[in-house]
Formats: C-alpha cells, sequence, structure tokens
C-alpha cells in the first residue's frame, strides 16, 4: 500500500503517528515506513529505489506481514519495475490540504527545504493531480495527525480485511 501526497500535505507527521499506532497493535499485520528512510539510495537512480522498496514489500510479505510505503511514490512509478511481479495490487491513498494551507506549509519550512516558488508551484501540481487520480484522501487540515493516522489504519485494516481495531489483549491461559 501506498501512502503519498504533495510535499507539506502531512506525510512525515502522520508516518509517525501511524509508526505509533503500528507500535501499540493498531496495525496488525501490517510494517509501516517512511520511504525516506533509504533516499540515499536514490543516488543510484530512483527507479534503483523504488524497486528496493518492492523487494522489501515482497520479503516482509514472505513473513506474513503487508507493508504501507509512506512517501512521495505512485502507482505508475512502480508499474514498469523488476520487482513490481513480486508483489500483488498496489492500493494508495493520498494525504490531502486546501491549497492556501499547503502553500503556507511549505513557506514555512526553513530555507535549507528549497520551498522556492518553483517548489511550491510543482506541490500545488501534485496536490491536484492526487485530486483527480487517488479516490482515498485523508485531511490533514481539519484533522490532527493522530485522527488523520487512525483514519488511515481505518483504510489499512479494510484494505487487508482485519479487525477494525488493535488485538484483544490476552489474560493469561492456553493461546
Amino acid at each position: 500500500m501506498l501512502l503519498t501526497g504533495p510535499s507539506g500535505a502531512g506525510k512525515t507527521t502522520v508516518t509517525e503517528a501511524l509508526t505509533r499506532l503500528a507500535d501499540d497493535g493498531g496495525l496488525p499485520g501490517c510494517a509501516v515506513f517512511d520511504v525516506d528512510l533509504t533516499l540515499h539510495v536514490a543516488a543510484l537512480g530512483y527507479d534503483v529505489w523504488r524497486n528496493t522498496w518492492l523487494q522489501l514489500a515482497h520479503g516482509l510479505a514472505g513473513n506474513g506481514l503487508a507493508t504501507l510505503l509512506c512517501g512521495t511514490i505512485v502507482p505508475d512509478q512502480l508499474a514498469e519495475l523488476p520487482a513490481r511481479m513480486l508483489v500483488g495490487p498496489i492500493h494508495h491513498a493520498a494525504l490531502d490540504c486546501p491549497d492556501d494551507v499547503l502553500v503556507q506549509r511549505l513557506r514555512d519550512r526553513p530555507a535549507w527545504r528549497g520551498s522556492d516558488d518553483e517548489f511550491v508551484a510543482r506541490q500545488l501540481g501534485f496536490a491536484d493531480w492526487h485530486r483527480s487520480q487517488v479516490g482515498r484522501r485523508f485531511d490533514t487540515h481539519r484533522s490532527g495527525p493522530a485522527a488523520v493516522a487512525a483514519e488511515v489504519a481505518a483504510w489499512v485494516r479494510e484494505v487487508l480485511g482485519t479487525p477494525t481495531g488493535p488485538a484483544p489483549e490476552t489474560t493469561g491461559g492456553a493461546r
């Protein structure tokens, strides 16, 4: 599964909340990753980087875990990669917020993040693309990160066909 969106939509913040939720049992059978974790691999080429994530997802699936990749990857970028045949259907959703909020978030970033006018315009275009192409979107403006993470987790559980909440605690006895 992919959770994507333009820069400034809240991917890093929501991914942190999703990771905490997963650690607390709210996403049973699913590993959550911020794709920027391996961004150094992109020095070998973005297709190599994306293919590496597909290979990791395949490896995790072999151990009974689904994968939720959070970052700026869209399914079309994966379609022709060598490892694409190793994974099943790719479900994706996007984080979104109103354009004025997106612009403000990008402008509020430190200068080293490079949010100049051209970058902001590209992200607005990417946001428009998501709005027209991605059916499942989560608003990061009206809800806080924990609430958005809970909504995303519910979507993940829906896709996986798993229960609607964390696994019940056991009180002892035979399993």
